[in-house]
């Protein structure tokens, strides 16, 4: 059987996304969380401390429902990885921030970002990612749409937020909302 040119095309890129996948990076790491410690209670939720089971299954349930009701429902529902120790966080790459969003592979809440908020922020992005696309959502869309959006709509209780520039992407994100733009039409 031989394959035409734009077939065996298709699946070089395809192997190659699924290798990438499984590479020891942030996506596949996500992937995987079994392997690097942690232990997935349910399909979406996964942990390194399973004492801690009942508390990250009602910040997932709390904050999935939240952005479903108030948004949209999710194509796919994210998994979200909670570690509660700076060793669990730091495999998945060092970073100052208190989650991370890896398109809609998962997300990553660090020891210091089991909060509500944080967790809403961080399914805001997942649906940003499933909406408009991961590619559009981070090269494409202004960051003050992005990550003002997450600020404003996740109810962060921060105020200011803790750096300048993130207080002014939520604030021209709530002016642009003021002014009768919907968050499902992202400025061009």
């Amino acid at each position: 059987m031989s394959f035409s040119f734009p077939a065996k095309s298709a699946v070089l890129a395809a192997s190659a996304v699924l290798i990438s996948a499984c590479s020891p990076d942030k996506a596949g790491r996500i992937l995987a969380p079994e392997k690097y410690g942690l232990t997935c209670v349910s399909q979406t939720v996964c942990l390194d401390d399973t004492s801690r089971k009942t508390e990250a299954q009602q910040l997932y349930a709390q904050a999935s429902r939240s952005i479903q009701a108030d948004l949209a429902p999710f194509k796919a529902p994210p998994r979200v990885l909670f570690c509660s120790t700076k060793a669990c966080s730091d495999q998945f790459g060092e970073d100052d921030n208190q989650a991370l969003t890896l398109g809609t592979y998962g997300i990553l809440i660090r020891e210091d970002g089991w909060h509500g908020y944080t967790v809403r922020h961080e399914m805001i992005h997942h649906l940003q990612n499933e909406r408009f696309g991961v590619r559009e959502a981070s090269y494409n869309l202004p960051k003050w749409y992005i990550e003002g959006m997450g600020y404003a709509l996740s109810g962060d209780p921060r105020n200011p937020l803790p750096r300048p520039e993130l207080q002014r992407y939520k604030d021209k994100y709530n002016a642009w909302i003021a002014k009768g733009n919907h968050w499902s039409k992202p400025p061009q």
